[in-house]
């Protein structure tokens, strides 16, 4: 018996972690800066200062990790959408012969 997945499967699950990449790339990484960051704003009492400036550089790094997110949701669309549905079809035309 083979337990290997089909093409179609795999290229599924491509598409499936791209369009995932914000639970194992951009999570981590925005936690990290914001983790960073936040300790280096802290005060002697451990009190975080956080100034305006600092804020602006949250809300920046939040847009451009948003726009990461979207953009490579629609690469994974545009790159695999294509591939998958022309699988399909002929894995269709080959069960109708």
């Amino acid at each position: 018996m083979n337990t290997q997945p089909s093409f179609e499967q795999m290229l599924a699950q491509q598409k499936q972690l791209l369009e995932s990449i914000v639970w194992w790339y951009i999570a981590p990484i925005f936690v990290s800066v914001m983790l960073i960051t936040l300790g280096a704003n802290m005060d002697d009492q451990g009190i975080i200062q956080l100034v305006t400036h600092m804020q602006l550089y949250y809300l920046i790094v939040l847009f451009g990790m948003v726009g990461i997110y979207f953009w490579n949701k629609r690469a994974a669309e545009k790159r695999f959408g294509p591939l998958l549905a022309r699988v399909e079809q002929q894995l269709s035309e080959l069960n109708d012969e």
